[in-house]
């Protein structure tokens, strides 16, 4: 296929993806909705950002989120984000958000059930939207320094988590999780928060000891 030259989803075509595709930030390669390039499964995710889940079921999946701009805005059930509908939940072993974009969509990142998921946001993103890793299985996250809009369910039901760290300059909803408190980190009386500051770590301990 020649660059810049339109390939319709259904068409079989062999490319090969270097590393150096995968991770650049230029996505105007692909144009179609869906299609299959090599063993790579790649979605549009509008004008400027590239979507390419890398991998195989045997070592797991990564989620390359490639290009410039917002990311899609996305749902529940039949509204999901392609690779969730396509079967991807629990077989995505890492997300990897390049710079360049600049937010994660409603619903952008949910659903990811993989035990051992690893989210890697760019320092490029400035707003987090709803719902942005609903359901995740995530242990930890790091909210990126540029991040100035964050909205207060973006880690709503992310039940696995047990560390944030809040690089941003606002204030991180954290999910309320059973018979557990969130705590700053180095705070040696664990008082329990619900929202983490600017700047700081939160940790998960148990509600009654705080261990």
């Amino acid at each position: 296929v020649a660059d810049g030259e339109p390939t319709e989803a259904g068409r079989e075509v062999t490319v090969t993806l270097t590393d150096e595709f995968i991770k650049s930030n230029s996505p105007k390669t692909i144009y179609c909705k869906e299609a299959k390039i090599g063993a790579d499964t790649v979605y549009s995710g509008g004008a400027d950002l590239t979507y390419i889940i890398s991998g195989d079921v045997y070592e797991g999946y990564v989620l390359y989120i490639n290009g410039t701009g917002n990311m899609s805005n996305y749902g529940t059930g039949e509204s999901s984000a392609p690779w969730i509908k396509s079967g991807y939940s629990t077989s995505i072993k890492r997300v990897v958000v390049a710079d360049g974009v600049t937010s994660i969509g409603n619903y952008g990142l949910a659903y990811l059930t993989n035990n051992s998921i690893q989210i890697d946001l760019g320092n490029t993103i400035t707003t987090i939207k709803d719902n942005a890793f609903y359901s995740d299985k995530i242990s930890t996250i790091t909210i990126p320094a540029t991040v100035t809009n964050i909205s207060s369910s973006a880690l709503t039901n992310s039940k696995s988590l047990t560390e944030v760290v809040n690089n941003s300059s606002v204030q991180v909803d954290l999910p309320s999780i059973d018979k557990k408190s969130w705590y700053v980190d180095g705070d040696a009386d664990r008082t329990p928060i619900t929202k983490l500051a600017s700047g700081k770590t939160a940790r998960l301990g148990d509600a009654s000891s705080g261990s």
